[in-house]
């Protein structure tokens, strides 16, 4: 029997009905004439409490043991005008401090960022725009693996009206390093230790990338009906050098109370030398949920993923914690999945790569436990309840391309 870890969709618990906001009004100064006509137009600004996710406040992993932190934003009224956000919070396991700071600018269309940040990133594959890392793993199983991640850089983003499409193209530096656990285990269900996380190399690299999203609103809110794709390029040139590109297409559907839900995508890493931590990785916590974490590996993956889940029609009702703060309701249904995955390691490159990948399993004395590439297209199927509209699931899950055995499963994560 398998404990899946209680991933990074906890966030959707947690869902603020208004913002933390203290406003003060600037000195006389700040008011503008408004030439078009006789009114003054008083311009105020706002500081709110506030972050991009969740687990800017508050997160529980292997690495940094508990992190606890804090957000804030300065904007204005006038949504053209520049807001400036800042997080900061200390890792207390691991004795590190992280935080970032971004500084927007809205220009019709347009939207440009800056930001420089120090981060702990994850480096799972294909994985939802929920998905963000672990909020806390209760038991001794992390599906993430994480980097030390310094980086600064600039974006623009132009969404193109009436069309659906949003281009965005990005410009920095990045430094990649590995980082070890600082727990041996989670806070409950705790009856083994954590597995190593896995290699990275070390250093630093020249970032560019290059986005096309269709409907990206599709792509990031469950609960939306459409369709939306993805399509991007990313590059590193220093001492660390490497390409990338993904494509991403999604399918959902409602009708009454049943929902169809469809999702693929296709990706490579390429160059003379590949890095661990941009291979892709499939198992069951990356898109096949009937075999092991992470089982697969290799430069080149495809993923395929359909579910139907039929809602049960009662306690779908939000529930209000405080004047600013509620949880979706139980809304219990049922689910049943379908998914493919392949990943492959063709070249010496690729295979020296995973074998890196894996150094500090051997290292930590779990050489059987090490990623190797799928050989051919691998499926497994899945059944079970899922609570708090698809983010909570309770079930099994089995591969069938070979005969093996039910696993149960437990997690908090994305429908698809």
């Amino acid at each position: 029997m398998t404990k899946t870890s209680w991933v990074a969709v906890l966030p959707m618990l947690l869902i603020p009905t208004g913002s933390f906001a203290q406003t003060r009004t600037p000195p006389d100064s700040a008011i503008v004439q408004d030439t078009s006509s006789t009114r003054h137009r008083t311009q105020t600004l706002r500081l709110t409490v506030s972050a991009e996710r969740l687990l800017d406040f508050v997160r529980y992993n292997r690495i940094e043991g508990l992190y606890t932190g804090i957000g804030l934003k300065l904007s204005h009224n006038d949504s053209a005008r520049v807001a400036v956000g800042a997080t900061v919070g200390r890792a207390w396991s691991e004795h590190t401090e992280r935080g970032r700071i971004t500084v927007d600018r809205l220009l019709g269309a347009w939207t440009v960022r800056v930001r420089a940040e120090r981060s702990l990133d994850i480096t799972n594959d294909f994985r939802s725009p929920l998905d963000s890392g672990s909020l806390i793993t209760f038991g001794s199983e992390d599906s993430h693996d994480y980097v030390d991640r310094k980086s600064i850089g600039v974006s623009i983003t132009r969404r193109l009206v009436g069309t659906g499409f949003t281009l965005r193209g990005e410009l920095g530096y990045a430094d990649d390093r590995y980082v070890a656990n600082s727990i041996k285990r989670g806070i409950l269900l705790a009856s083994t230790d954590y597995l190593p996380n896995h290699g990275v190399d070390a250093g630093g690299y020249r970032r560019t990338a290059f986005v096309l999203e269709w409907h990206p609103e599709i792509n990031s809110k469950p609960l939306l009906s459409g369709l939306a794709s993805q399509l991007m390029y990313e590059r590193g040139d220093g001492t660390l050098t490497f390409q990338r590109a993904e494509l991403h297409v999604l399918a959902r559907s409602h009708l009454g109370p049943f929902r169809w839900l469809s999702r693929g995508a296709f990706g490579q890493t390429f160059g003379r030398d590949l890095l661990p931590q941009q291979l892709f990785e499939l198992g069951h916590g990356q898109n096949l949920p009937g075999y092991e974490n992470k089982e697969f590996a290799g430069a080149r993956a495809a993923i395929l993923r359909t579910s139907l889940l039929y809602n049960f029609n009662f306690l779908n009702r939000r529930m209000q914690l405080t004047e600013r703060l509620r949880i979706p309701g139980l809304s219990p249904g049922m689910s049943v999945g379908l998914q493919s995955g392949w990943a492959d390691a063709s070249s010496d490159a690729a295979r020296a790569a995973i074998a890196r990948l894996g150094a500090s399993f051997i290292a930590a004395g779990n050489s059987g436990m090490d990623s190797r590439p799928a050989g051919n297209v691998r499926s497994t199927i899945s059944a079970g309840l899922r609570f708090f509209s698809g983010v909570a699931y309770v079930g099994f899950a089995r591969a069938i391309d070979r005969p093996h055995p039910w696993k149960f499963q437990f997690a908090f994560e994305p429908t698809i």
